[in-house]
């Protein structure tokens, strides 16, 4: 439970930090405007993700690799839909939303990785 509460708090630690410096600092505008509901919806993927692995890892290991690409395929699912939701209601500065969108989702995969890889390393020794 320790390494999935890591594996969502470092990325959304590191968010959180941009989103309070974005928006302390009028000059710059880093982040989309909804940047606290784009924090909040990968927030709910990762633990949503985070659970379907961590099932998978306690119920067959050997199986493993299919819960992780189940995990991926709803964040991705989700993901789509998200954004073509977002698309569909005309959202003003869509680029600046994508961007954005994009920033988050991939440093919510990096960790992601990472912290998969730690676990395969150690399993494997």
């Amino acid at each position: 439970m320790q390494q999935h509460l890591r594996q969502i708090g470092i990325p959304s630690l590191i968010i959180a930090i941009f989103i309070i410096a974005d928006t302390f600092i009028k000059q710059i505008n880093l982040f989309h405007f909804t940047k606290w509901g784009l924090w909040g919806f990968f927030i709910a993927i990762a633990l949503v993700t985070s659970l379907v692995t961590s099932y998978g890892l306690k119920k067959d290991e050997k199986a493993f690799h299919v819960y992780y690409f189940l995990s991926m395929g709803i964040r991705l699912f989700l993901s789509v839909i998200f954004v073509f939701v977002c698309i569909i209601l005309r959202m003003e500065g869509i680029y600046s939303f994508v961007i954005t969108f994009f920033v988050f989702y991939f440093l919510y995969f990096v960790f992601e990785i990472y912290f998969l890889l730690g676990n395969l390393r150690a399993k494997s020794e």
